[in-house]
């Protein structure tokens, strides 16, 4: 009877310790899986009108970029991002993260964290270049004055006399 009463005792205790080892092993992973991980955000602050980001061909600009709300400084930039361009005809980018508009077009710019999968896309538009300011516009002939006019007024010029006879700073 002593021996039946022992192993019943050592059989409960036996599955008591079982249970309380498979609890903590459970509780251990479920926190684990369960737990709110911070969401991996990257935002790109630089302007734009209705989701895209415009640049003058010719023209150079330079990303600027939150990780989790933390504004990302320019050194770092290549250590812990990384850029892309869509279309590379229209749009270079740097691994510091400096646009280079090439020619007129759109693309997409993609930005990777190394070492996480999280990612954002940015729409730019490529305007191509003012060539007004380059042009110099040549007067038609049709402008162009055919005879000079009597009544030109002639314009004469004297010189500016100072008081005592003097320039400045030379007395």
């Amino acid at each position: 009877m002593r021996n039946t009463k022992r192993g019943k005792r050592y059989l409960v205790l036996f599955l008591v310790f079982s249970l309380v080892i498979t609890t903590c092993i459970a509780n251990s992973s479920v926190p684990n899986s369960q737990a709110k991980k911070k969401k991996q955000t990257i935002t790109i602050l630089n302007k734009k009108k209705k989701g895209v980001l415009t640049i003058r061909a010719g023209k150079k600009v330079q990303l600027k970029v939150k990780v989790n709300g933390k504004k990302v400084p320019q050194k770092k930039m290549k250590k812990i991002l990384k850029f892309k361009s869509s279309n590379k005809k229209v749009l270079l980018v740097s691994k510091k993260g400096q646009l280079f508009a090439k020619k007129a077009g759109n693309t997409t710019v993609t930005v990777t964290q190394k070492g996480k999968k999280k990612k954002t896309q940015l729409k730019v538009k490529v305007l191509p270049k003012n060539t007004s300011q380059n042009q110099t516009k040549l007067p038609t002939e049709t402008a162009m004055p055919t005879a000079v006019s009597d009544t030109t007024p002639i314009v004469t010029v004297k010189p500016m006399v100072t008081p005592y006879g003097c320039q400045r700073g030379f007395r």
